[in-house]
């Protein structure tokens, strides 16, 4: 428990004892994104999926809009 309080303090930095590491330095920043990898989608995969999705809707939409007036 205290090791892991002190990971967190030099992490904030915040120091209490004299002896801190100063060559401690956080590794913090991508941690998230490096784990996802490849199953996080790009902003233009997220596009091109929202857009297939929009076409689709409009293209059903269309035909039954067709086949009511039709019959």
């Amino acid at each position: 428990m205290e090791e892991r309080e002190s990971r967190i303090k030099k992490e904030m930095g915040i120091h209490e004892k004299k002896e801190s590491d100063e060559n401690y330095r956080p590794n913090i920043r991508g941690q998230f994104r490096r784990s996802m990898g490849d199953s996080s989608k790009t902003a233009s995969d997220a596009r091109k999926s929202s857009n297939t999705r929009l076409i689709m809707l409009i293209a059903i939409l269309s035909l039954a809009v067709y086949l009511f007036f039709k019959f």
